[in-house]
């Protein structure tokens, strides 16, 4: 890949370089490397580039359903995530995101985005209306009310 190395803002040199070089003159204070393709480019907002990614076709009471990217990593279950902002930035769960854009941050650290979907947990549903912030424990509490009734439903 091609880089655009700067220094004071002005473009020092426009080269291929290895990762290693990369690495290393982004340890120098004065330069800064970005990637060619990104130069002069402006990074869309977190908030720009999760609403395209989420299908609303339902209607507002509905689940909104996360159609980008999905993680495994965590209680075996897939999860929507999208990158925070450039690669090196990690991802983010973004009912979380949209529960703390709704609903304010979470009360405390042990707070997490909790589904209360009318038809039971549905993990993919970013709807804000079906998100609150919730412990732990009341999350798994209230995961196991909502498969007890989505199951009696049934019968």
């Amino acid at each position: 890949m091609t880089y655009v190395v700067k220094n004071s803002g002005q473009v020092a040199m426009l080269a291929r370089v290895s990762p290693v070089a990369v690495r290393y003159y982004r340890t120098l204070r004065c330069v800064q490397v970005v990637p060619e393709a990104c130069e002069g480019s402006v990074m869309r907002s977190l908030w720009d580039r999760v609403w395209p990614k989420v299908d609303m076709s339902g209607g507002i009471d509905a689940c909104w359903l996360w159609t980008g990217a999905l993680s495994l990593k965590r209680r075996k279950q897939k999860r929507p995530v999208i990158r925070r902002g450039r690669r090196d930035e990690g991802t983010i769960l973004v009912s979380r995101q949209v529960c703390e854009w709704y609903h304010g941050p979470p009360p405390s650290e042990v707070h997490e985005a909790g589904h209360t979907c009318p038809d039971g947990e549905n993990c993919i549903c970013v709807n804000p209306r079906h998100l609150q912030w919730m412990t732990r424990e009341e999350n798994e509490r209230h995961k196991q009310m909502m498969a007890r009734r989505v199951n009696t439903n049934t019968l």
